[in-house]
């Protein structure tokens, strides 16, 4: 048996796990290695999705579902409103020149990550950006970057020691204890 003091979305929580039966050995290999590399971020970012996306059982695949749902709306519309920042007449178009005045005021890199994004955006060659091409570039990359998140929110799954299809705290603490255990 082991016992456990873990800080967690900044709460301390207590697990006291039976890591005879849960070992390193029944865990997914990558699962044992993001534990390892980082238990208290890992204990951070399950508790959080759990609270934020779980239910009263726990966290469950429609949850992560839901989670990776509204991080990718979140970055779809952090890329979007970049870009669109530089729509300095409001017709909905951001044009070159416009690109222009406001990568003035950015930094030498900041400015080629815009450049780089109006590129991106302006699909049709025209030198102007419009609201659907802006909006396209933009869940392009938001489904790009939403990879990592998904399999980290996925990786959580695998904490469901009961096999109840839901994740609670107490099993992300016990699968921990048992990673770090070595079992």
């Amino acid at each position: 048996m082991v016992n456990m003091w873990t800080i967690a979305g900044g709460a301390i929580l207590w697990a006291v796990a039976t890591v005879s039966a849960v070992t390193a050995a029944t865990l997914p290999e990558p699962l044992v290695k993001q534990i390892r590399g980082n238990p208290d971020g890992f204990a951070r970012q399950a508790t959080g999705a759990i609270l934020g996306h779980g239910g009263g059982r726990g966290l469950t695949a429609e949850g992560v579902a839901r989670l990776v749902a509204v991080e990718q709306a979140r970055l779809r519309a952090r890329e979007a409103a970049r870009l669109l920042s530089a729509d300095l007449d409001g017709d909905g178009r951001v044009t070159a020149d416009e690109l222009a005045a406001l990568a003035r005021l950015e930094d030498l890199s900041s400015r080629a990550g815009l450049e780089l994004m109006f590129r991106a955006a302006d699909a049709d060659g025209d030198g102007a950006a419009a609201m659907p091409e802006v909006y396209a570039m933009a869940e392009a990359r938001a489904t790009q970057a939403i990879t990592r998140t998904r399999s980290r929110a996925e990786a959580i799954l695998a904490c469901d020691r009961d096999g109840d299809g839901a994740v609670r705290i107490d099993e992300v603490l016990e699968t921990i204890a048992a990673a770090q255990a070595g079992g």
